[in-house]
């Protein structure tokens, strides 16, 4: 009986379920928050109020009255810190709260473990009508102790109020999940295959062996490039063309879409460079992204850039500007570029948003002029993929703010397509743990994500690993890519120390792949084995009395050889590829399966695939967030729509096997 009550009395204390921080010092009708700033010029007063009209439920809220601001700002100099709570590393907490007031304000959690440092926040748009907001966040291994919600709220003079602050525990990360990379990588990344082969007659080849070797892998692993405008090429520049080619099967323009090194001259742009990008790729068979048509950093000479000069041009003739370069170089270059980065780092380089935060057809804030920038490219190739792309969301603690971006983004009927983010590591010892439950996060929107600019450097008196640890740090961190289905794609930001941007800025960064005099470190050896041989294929098979042989693949481009007969160059998605011994010589022979497209329709509680006609039979696996096989169905020929029911809502991706190959279809089921 005592320990029944005990029991009984600790949960009455403990409140709701998970339930760490709730309203602290409001409904006590005590102020128990800090205030604190580090500028004189902005000046606050943090108080209680009794509850008006408006107000939610509850006997107070907090009011601060600002009688200066410092413009828009998302760490701004005015802070109320709510009192801690206790955190645990590897941890996801979620915060809820209302708020109203006249300008967006910043939210953070702080680790008083560490001196309060920062772990990230994200921007909340403020309105004058109270508005429920909420975001999370991912503790790293070295929390433990004392956690506290900040507000910035300095940004402008104004009232802004706050009301009915919880704070949960969401449970530990999940620090097994990268045990099962291989595990995942064998199930996401290879699909079942049948080769069939016969002579000219349609006689089965039975009985012969059949050699296949991947060249080239569908799933896109790339660099960004950056070549020398000499002519004719020197010796260094011809190595790292061939090199590229060699390694990569995709690639990114560096820095010569940027605009104001591919448009220096107003009315002058330099397509001359971006045709050599554009002929070397397409005599590879190497697609190239561009990047990035909008980016708003004001440090290098770009705040004096003539289009978008902050200091002297109005919103209007920066938006001006901004639309027309996108019209006009997405149109050029229809059907040539799939990929573009409309919008580059707009949470840390928010310069034009700046410049645009009070023009009305831009509100809130100049928010709209981003989405303007994603409708402008849309309109200007309704085939591209748009990418919004931003840095420290797996390095660093700004993953929430780029989820609360693109989350609007969607909100708005933005059309934006894929989130590419960075990765530059800076030396750090990579935690995949911390990385997946990361991409996690971000894959709960439902779109592909691609990594635009990962490298991860030896520098010295920071990185604790040399040459063979750089080794280690890329594998680590391709496998744990690699392994999560909402990744669609991986590009290193360079290869070369000689061409690469950070040993540019510091010669004693040494972040690529080969060294300035074009010696290979231990990285070349671990990056070829993982996509060359523990990723590829090159095998032998029998094949049996009827010429067919069923195996698992991975999705890409082949050699194959029988008995001398050799085909260079076949693509295997996936499904079945009946092959004549004529057409192996010549290189002609593809894939026969086809089935009609299916479109993927996600409802609540199941999803529906559905196509035009009755083809082929095909594999349909949902994958969930957490990396596991939820469902595996036969989508059988004579059916034109299969229902697949769904444990639980949030983020899937759906595999299909034989839809011309293989395809992935992220989506969201709604709760």
């Amino acid at each position: 009986m005592t320990t029944a009550f005990l029991f009984l009395f600790a949960l009455l204390l403990a409140g709701p379920e998970n339930r760490i921080g709730s309203n602290p010092g409001f409904e006590s009708g005590t102020l128990d928050w800090v205030v604190w700033t580090e500028d004189s010029v902005v000046s606050g007063e943090l108080r209680l109020e009794a509850v008006d009209s408006l107000a939610p439920e509850g006997a107070h809220f907090g009011r601060v009255d600002l009688a200066t601001g410092r413009g828009r700002s998302r760490r701004s100099s005015l802070r109320l810190a709510s009192p801690p709570w206790s955190a645990a590393p590897l941890s996801r907490y979620s915060i809820r709260f209302q708020a109203r007031g006249p300008a967006s304000i910043f939210v953070a959690f702080h680790d008083g473990s560490r001196n309060w440092r920062e772990l990230g926040g994200f921007e909340v748009p403020l309105t004058p009508q109270w508005r429920t907001f909420q975001g999370e966040w991912i503790t790293d291994r070295q929390t433990a102790g004392p956690l506290r919600a900040v507000f910035h709220v300095g940004a402008r003079a104004g009232r802004i109020d706050l009301d009915d602050l919880v704070v949960e525990d969401l449970g530990w990360v999940d620090t097994t999940w990268y045990e099962g990379a291989d595990r995942r990588i064998d199930s996401l990344r290879r699909v079942s295959q049948v080769v069939v082969v016969r002579d000219s007659a349609g006689i089965a080849q039975g009985g012969k062996a059949l050699h296949l070797r991947l060249h080239r892998h569908a799933f896109p692993f790339g660099t960004a490039i950056a070549f020398s405008r000499q002519e004719p090429p020197s010796e260094d520049e011809l190595w790292y063309r061939r090199t590229a080619a060699s390694l990569f099967n995709a690639a990114t323009v560096e820095s010569d879409f940027k605009w104001p090194r591919y448009e220096s001259v107003e009315g002058n742009p330099d397509t001359a460079q971006i045709e050599r990008y554009l002929r070397w790729g397409d005599s590879l068979g190497i697609p190239l992204r561009a990047h990035a048509l909008v980016w708003g950093i004001q440090a290098g000479g770009f705040d004096t850039f003539w289009a978008t000069d902050t200091h002297l041009l109005s919103c209007a003739r920066i938006a001006e500007n901004i639309r027309s370069r996108i019209q006009r170089d997405m149109a050029r270059f229809q059907g040539r570029i799939q990929d573009y980065d409309v919008w580059n780092e707009a949470i840390h380089e928010p310069a034009f948003l700046d410049a645009c935060q009070d023009d009305p057809r831009f509100a809130p804030e100049g928010r709209a002029l981003q989405d303007s920038a994603f409708r402008w490219a849309r309109s200007a190739d309704p085939t591209a993929r748009l990418w919004i792309n931003e840095y420290g969301n797996l390095e660093g603690d700004d993953n929430e703010a780029l989820f609360q971006e693109v989350r609007s983004m969607l909100d708005r009927g933005t059309p934006v397509d894929g989130i590419g983010v960075q990765g530059h590591f800076g030396g750090q010892d990579i935690d995949p743990v911390l990385v997946g439950a990361r991409l996690d996060r971000l894959a709960t929107l439902g779109l592909p994500i691609r990594v635009t600019e990962f490298d991860n450097e030896r520098r010295a008196g920071v990185a604790a690993f040399d040459e063979e640890g750089q080794a280690v740090q890329f594998s680590r961190f391709l496998r744990l890519a690699y392994s999560h289905p909402a990744v669609d794609g991986i590009h290193l930001w360079g290869f070369w120390d000689r061409q690469h941007w950070l040993h540019a800025m510091n010669p004693e960064v040494s972040p690529g792949m080969w060294t300035v005099d074009r010696r290979p470190k231990p990285v070349v050896d671990s990056v070829r084995r993982l996509w060359g041989r523990e990723w590829g294929l090159d095998t032998t098979i029998i094949l049996d009395a009827g010429g067919r042989a069923a195996l698992r693949v991975v999705p890409g481009r082949y050699r194959i050889e029988l008995e001398g007969a050799s085909f260079r160059d076949v693509e295997l998605l996936g499904g079945d590829a009946v092959f004549s011994l004529p057409d192996l010589p010549d290189g002609t022979a593809r894939p026969s399966a086809r089935s009609g497209r299916v479109r993927v329709v996600a409802g609540r509680g199941a999803v529906v695939l559905e196509r035009a006609d009755h083809g082929d039979a095909l594999v349909v696996e949902v994958w969930d967030v957490r990396r596991r096989r939820v469902a595996r169905e036969i989508f059988g020929t004579g059916r034109t729509s299969l229902r697949i029911a769904l444990p639980a809502a949030g983020f899937h991706v759906v595999r299909i096997l034989g839809e011309n190959g293989a395809s992935r279809h992220p989506f969201v089921s709604p709760p």
